[in-house]
């Protein structure tokens, strides 16, 4: 079994020095290019699984990963 582990991309609240903490946070530009960039990365990566936290900037980045995949 492999664990492929992803963080999400930069948010616009990271670029003001915010801590988020629980709040949800919205990828910056920078930040969907890191996601796309990482998508395109695990492109031909198996992946039978993706989890992600209900976080809105955590789910964008799992979002653009689950574009090449079939997965719940």
């Amino acid at each position: 079994m492999k664990i492929i582990l992803v963080r999400h991309g930069e948010t616009e609240e990271n670029l003001k020095g915010i801590i988020q903490g629980q709040l949800h946070g919205t990828l910056s530009d920078l930040g969907k290019e890191q996601a796309r960039k990482v998508a395109d990365r695990l492109r031909e990566e198996r992946i039978d699984f993706i989890f992600s936290s209900d976080l809105i900037r955590a789910l964008d980045t799992a979002k653009e990963i689950a574009k090449f995949h079939d997965v719940p």
